[in-house]
């Protein structure tokens, strides 16, 4: 986890998409949101999760965009 959140500061944009393949845990979601968000200035963060259910709480990605699967 720190190993991918301590590169969000040197991103403008943060996309997370794992296409069901269960590299991006929710531990792993949350806390490179977490990070997107405590960069000055805070960077976007786009997540297409494919067909895996995203479980963070309402607080962390009520900012972010959702890209829903063409099947979706």
């Amino acid at each position: 986890v720190s190993c991918v959140t301590s590169q969000v500061a040197e991103c403008d944009v943060v996309l997370i998409a794992d296409y069901a393949k269960g590299v991006c845990s929710q531990e792993l979601i949350a806390a490179v949101i977490r990070a997107a968000r405590n960069c000055c200035p805070p960077r976007p963060v786009l997540v297409d999760p494919g067909h895996v259910e995203i479980r963070c709480a309402p607080w962390e990605v009520s900012r972010e965009f959702f890209v829903p699967a063409n099947s979706q």
